[in-house]
């Protein structure tokens, strides 16, 4: 199985990732088959490779995460070739994560055929751009719920006109307000 987050808003990709991993790590606690590469790492490719190729340690599912896979013709060019070769589109025993801070735009610009295949039918595809309005409004709430805290709308307001819709800056602002706060309603005058 192939799934294939991609986008412009490198915090909430990375969150994508994370869910998929953590719900991974709760279902199979061991960990024995979660592998995660950076393939603009030299040695990566053959890692990836020693990766797929191992037995599954007590038929445990395989989950391999892989990003950077555009950074070099040559890595995406083996990437492609390693998908096609160990059927990972169809594979039920692995799934194969590809995360890439890359816009629509960018990715078009991209290995072509690699591109294709992620984006293909039998992929589970996420397109995580920045939020804005109502959409942005509600990611905060539900961050601030998170941490068991909750944000006023005029505080809300305020934090995304100083902050804009950048979710790393938000996080930590948000973070540094639940902290303040602890479990009580954010403020205007907190802002």
């Amino acid at each position: 199985m192939l799934i294939f987050f991609y986008g412009s808003d490198p915090y909430r990709l990375r969150q994508a990732r994370d869910e998929v991993v953590q719900r991974y790590k709760s279902k199979y606690p061991s960990g024995f088959n979660l592998f995660s590469f950076d393939i603009s790492d030299v040695d990566s490719l053959d890692r990836l490779k020693d990766a797929i190729e191992s037995l599954s340690f007590f038929g445990e599912h395989k989950l391999i995460v892989i990003r950077n896979i555009f950074s070099k013709k040559s890595q995406a060019e083996a990437t492609f070739k390693y998908i096609n070769q160990y059927n990972l589109a169809t594979a039920s025993d692995i799934t194969l994560l590809v995360a890439e801070d890359y816009s629509d735009k960018d990715v078009a610009g991209k290995h072509q055929e690699l591109v294709k295949l992620l984006l293909g039918k039998s992929s589970l595809v996420k397109n995580i751009e920045p939020l804005g309005g109502i959409k942005l409004e509600e990611w905060i709430r539900q961050e601030f719920k998170a941490r068991n805290c909750d944000i006023d709308a005029s505080a809300l307001n305020k934090l995304i006109n100083i902050v804009g819709n950048d979710t790393w800056r938000l996080n930590n602002e948000i973070e540094k307000l639940s902290n303040y706060k602890k479990s009580e309603k954010v403020t205007g005058a907190d802002i």
